[in-house]
């Protein structure tokens, strides 16, 4: 009888861990954001809640293959940004979903138990190259979680390109890099889809 009521604890703590892994997104969109130069150019936010994420390791490339992933499926493409020739930045930051993050972001409340250097994952951003404004650059940021004093300073963050049109020669050079790869192969699929 003990027995039988191990193994029913044991399969009800694997189903658990099981539905935890599935990754949730609650996508809160910014929208237009104009810059404070005189230059015209505005930028286009968004901020994503990502519940269930494993935030232990936060250089982890899993997390940051989730966030390639979900920027690829719904974020804005370079065809959408073409009909908004004044936007040179698209932004989409990335949080661990917590009762603090909801509170702020969808809440709009300013919550004083936030604490950005546990919940803050990273950014992936585009942004239109200087030289010719219908290519682009797309980056990554992973939060590393070390900085000192989060709220002034912001996140102490690991930055790379997954694209850059604005080099020619920066393709050759990165195609080895793990999330360059990755994110080459989303962007083949989904192309060849169309």
């Amino acid at each position: 009888m003990k027995l039988n009521n191990l193994m029913l604890l044991c399969i009800t703590m694997l189903l658990l861990a099981a539905c935890n892994d599935n990754v949730e997104f609650t996508r809160i969109i910014e929208g237009r954001r104009w810059g404070l130069q005189h230059d015209n150019w505005s930028w286009y936010d968004e901020d994503i809640l990502v519940k269930n994420i494993s935030r232990n390791k936060p250089h982890d490339l899993t997390q940051s293959k989730i966030m390639i992933a979900y920027f690829d499926s719904v974020g804005l493409s370079a065809n959408d940004l073409f009909e908004m020739p004044e936007i040179k930045y698209y932004n989409m930051f990335f949080y661990k979903s917590t009762h603090a993050t909801r509170e702020r972001f969808v809440g709009k409340k300013k919550v004083s138990t936030y604490n950005g250097n546990k919940t803050y994952l990273g950014f992936i951003s585009m942004l239109r190259c200087e030289d010719d404004y219908t290519k682009w650059k797309i980056e990554i940021g992973r939060n590393l979680g070390t900085a000192d004093n989060f709220d002034l300073q912001g996140p102490n963050t690991k930055d790379e390109f997954l694209q850059n049109e604005c080099d020619p020669d920066w393709y050759e050079a990165n195609k080895d890099n793990e999330l360059v790869k990755y994110y080459t192969e989303l962007r083949g699929k989904k192309n060849a889809k169309h």
